[in-house]
C-alpha cells in the first residue's frame, strides 16, 4: 500500500533535495564534534564529526532526512567531502593548539561504492596537512557485512592510504 512517508518525491523531499544542493555549495551545513573519551583515564582522544543543517526556513532538518536525501540524489559524495573537509580543518587546528586528537566521519553505504573516495581523501588528508592516522572512517556493522566486491577494493585503499577504520554500532545487526 502506499504510505507518503516513504516516498521519496514528496513535495517537502523535493524541497529539500534542492535546497541541500544550495547548502552544500554555499556552505550551509554546520560539523559540530562530540568528544570520545578514554574511560578508564577520562582524557578526550578525539571527537566525531556530526553533520547539521539549520534550514533557512524550516529550521533544524534531522541528519537521518537530509543524509536520505543526499543519498537518493546522489549528493552523498558532496555531503560527506563537505563533512570530511570541515573536520580535518579542525583537525588540524587541534594539532596547531599541540592536542593531538583524532577525528572519525561517518561514511554511507553509498560511499564505500564511489572508487574515487580513496583519490578524495587522499587529497582532502593533504589539503588539511594532517597525518592518515588522524582520521577515523566510520562504517555501519550491515555496510561492512554487504561484502559488495567494489566496498572490499574500497576499504582495502582507504586501509593501504593509513585511515583508521571503525565499525561503528557494532552488535546491533550482524
Amino acid at each position: 500500500l502506499y504510505d507518503p512517508v516513504h516516498d521519496p518525491a514528496t513535495p517537502r523531499r523535493l524541497a529539500l533535495a534542492a535546497d541541500l544542493r544550495e547548502a552544500l555549495e554555499s556552505d550551509g551545513l554546520d560539523v559540530c564534534f562530540q568528544p570520545k573519551v578514554e574511560l578508564a583515564t577520562g582524557i578526550v582522544r578525539g571527537a566525531e564529526a556530526l553533520v547539521r543543517w539549520n534550514h533557512m526556513r524550516l529550521g533544524r532538518v534531522r541528519p537521518d532526512e537530509f543524509i536520505t536525501i543526499a543519498e537518493h540524489t546522489g549528493d552523498i559524495r558532496a555531503l560527506t567531502m563537505v563533512v570530511m573537509r570541515k573536520a580535518l580543518a579542525q583537525c588540524r587546528h587541534w594539532r596547531d593548539m599541540n592536542l593531538d586528537l583524532a577525528v572519525a566521519v561517518h561514511l554511507s553505504a553509498r560511499n564505500l561504492l564511489d572508487l574515487h573516495l580513496v583519490d578524495d581523501v587522499s587529497a582532502v588528508l593533504e589539503e588539511a596537512g594532517v597525518p592518515p592516522s588522524s582520521l577515523t572512517l566510520e562504517l555501519t556493522e550491515s555496510m561492512v557485512m554487504s561484502e559488495s566486491t567494489r566496498s572490499v577494493d574500497v576499504l582495502y585503499g582507504l586501509n593501504d592510504l593509513g585511515v583508521r577504520l571503525s565499525c561503528d554500532d557494532f552488535g546491533t545487526g550482524y
